[in-house]
């Protein structure tokens, strides 16, 4: 759903099943913007950020997640945080823009 809605705003979206995937398509691609869901299979996303942030501290996260208020969303691992649901696409065209 995120990576055809990222396509018809005008980005090339790549993604990934899981975190070591995730990982490996980073190295490959470098991409501009990274956005994770922060539960994932295998690794979760807050081992993946953290990982993320050491090897490529200069590329921005936007973390999604519905376990997570924005107030006490993770932002010291995130740039940016987006709670899954309503009007999820609309606010995460808003971020990426």
């Amino acid at each position: 759903m995120h990576e055809e809605a990222i396509r018809l705003w005008g980005y090339n979206g790549i993604v990934a099943q899981d975190g070591f995937e995730a990982l490996l398509k980073v190295a490959e691609h470098s991409p501009d913007l990274i956005v994770s869901d922060l539960r994932m299979p295998q690794m979760s996303g807050f081992e993946l950020l953290s990982v993320l942030r050491r090897r490529y501290p200069e590329i921005p996260v936007l973390c999604l997640s519905s376990d997570f208020q924005a107030l006490n969303a993770p932002y010291v691992i995130c740039d940016a945080f987006l709670r899954k649901g309503v009007d999820e696409l609309h606010q995460l065209r808003a971020k990426i823009i």
